[in-house]
């Protein structure tokens, strides 16, 4: 996690500090514009013009997911989400623009209460489908929100209980051999967020709430939700 943390602001920080002394040329063979702030906090606003595609990278340091049903909440297990988006600009609605991308997010939970010690996580891939809509206050600031669609394919879902002389348990919940509390891989969720946008750096904070139950199993009927911190950064290319 450490690692990831610092190779995040690594990126951010070339990105960033990133220079120009003049004004690039675009060759002919291209439509791709690139910014590059003479100063640092220079904002990049007209990189858009006569363009409709951006990229952003997306990092969340902090989220958690939990498991409810009707036999209550379940332990929630921390972790993160990395990955990166592309935003389609719309000309008609000046601030409206639909985005996708994909991210591996990863969830974790550890105890050990003297007895018991119990290690389980939750590895997938997320294809999140969003509208959002930014208001600008001036070049450099604005406020957005979001909502839509994310489809969560699960890569990996395991608990390891350990009772002492007992050994461990690994209980498998995407195996075919787990009869009892196998889940889907395929979790559909719809989320929301609200944020803010200080030059191309943006920070958000919402939630992704399944619709679909995520245990074959009849008798139970917990669906999975998820709360997200997330910071992000626009790439200076469009076209």
């Amino acid at each position: 996690m450490k690692r990831i943390i610092f190779l995040l602001f690594l990126t951010l920080f070339i990105a960033m500090s990133v220079r120009s002394e003049e004004a690039v040329s675009p060759s002919a063979n291209t439509t791709i514009s690139s910014a590059y702030p003479n100063e640092f906090m220079e904002s990049t606003r007209n990189i858009m013009d006569g363009k409709h595609w951006r990229l952003s990278a997306v990092f969340a340091p902090m989220t958690f997911e939990q498991e409810r049903g009707s036999g209550g909440a379940a332990q929630p297990r921390w972790g993160f989400q990395a990955g990166g988006h592309v935003h389609y600009c719309f000309d008609a609605v000046p601030g409206l623009s639909l985005s996708s991308g994909l991210t591996l997010a990863g969830y974790f939970y550890n105890l050990n209460d003297g007895t018991w010690e119990v290690h389980s996580h939750h590895v997938a891939l997320q294809i999140p489908i969003r509208v959002q809509y930014e208001y600008k206050f001036n070049d450099n600031w604005a406020v957005f929100g979001y909502a839509g669609p994310k489809f969560d394919v699960g890569l990996s879902a395991k608990t390891d209980r350990e009772l002492g002389s007992y050994g461990v348990d690994t209980e498998d919940y995407y195996s075919s051999k787990n009869t009892y509390n196998a889940q889907y891989r395929l979790n559909f969720m719809f989320g929301f967020a609200g944020g803010v946008r200080f030059w191309d750096l943006y920070v958000s904070l919402g939630g992704d709430f399944g619709l679909n139950r995520i245990y074959k199993n009849d008798n139970f009927n917990d669906h999975t939700h998820q709360f997200i911190l997330t910071l992000g950064y626009y790439l200076p290319w469009a076209w």
